[in-house]
This record gives structure tokens, C-alpha cells and sequence, in this order.
């Protein structure tokens, strides 16, 4: 899912997949980006057939401005979203688990911020 999510987010205009967007990891050479973490989810219910699924999205900012900047959108494009559809997947709901987190800065100084978001979603037949 986190895929699909990823190119969602580059269709509205926050991040470039593999550029400042990655999946699953903050690589250490690019100063200025953003990643979408598979977190630990709720096991799926056997007789209903939708799930919930938890994303993390970390961020890594040299400029503290920018990377809140960047979290805020993603906060205010996906928080209380209802049935909208990425990939192959048609999402009930989206919405922030909690509020964006300052991690304060890594070794570099760069600021890191993470938002955890939450879907509910079924997957769309082929």
C-alpha cells in the first residue's frame, strides 16, 4: 500500500518518488526528504473485508521551516480524508494517529519530524 500511497502524494504535488519521497528508509546522503514506513497494524478482521493499516511518515529536514512544512501538508491533504482511492485500493478513511512529532535533529543537524497516519481501506477488485 505504501506504493500506491507514494504516488498519491506525488500526484498532489508533495514529493518525488526517489528523489525527496522514498520507501522505508531516510537514505543518509540526501539532506532533504521524506519517507513512508509500514508500522505495526492491527491484525486483519477474518469476516470483514477491510483492514487497517498504520503508516509512518518520517522526515528529514535541513531547514526546520521546510520539513514542518512538508508534514503539515501531507497532515492537512490525508487527516479525516474519506472515500477517495489510490492504486488498488479504495480508502473509507485516513487520518492522523497523532499530531506531527519533532525528533529534534540527527547527527548532522538536519530536523526530523514524524507523523503517524492510520487507513482504512479495502482493496478494490480487479
Amino acid at each position: 500500500m505504501v506504493n500506491d500511497l507514494a504516488d498519491y502524494l506525488e500526484a498532489n504535488g508533495i514529493g518525488m518518488v526517489g528523489t525527496t519521497l522514498f520507501i522505508d528508509q531516510l537514505p543518509l546522503e540526501v539532506n532533504d526528504c521524506f519517507a513512508l514506513m509500514n508500522s505495526i497494524s492491527p491484525e486483519p478482521n477474518k469476516s470483514i473485508p477491510y483492514y487497517v493499516q498504520y503508516v509512518d511518515v518520517w522526515a528529514r529536514y535541513a531547514s526546520y521551516q521546510t520539513g514542518y512544512d512538508i508534514i503539515q501538508s501531507i497532515f492537512d491533504l490525508l487527516h479525516q480524508k474519506e472515500h477517495y482511492e489510490f492504486g488498488n485500493y479504495h480508502i473509507y478513511l485516513s487520518y492522523s494517529v497523532s499530531m506531527i512529532q519533532n525528533l529534534e535533529n540527527d547527527a548532522q543537524k538536519r530536523h526530523i519530524f514524524r507523523l503517524p497516519l492510520g487507513f482504512v481501506y479495502r482493496k478494490i477488485s480487479a
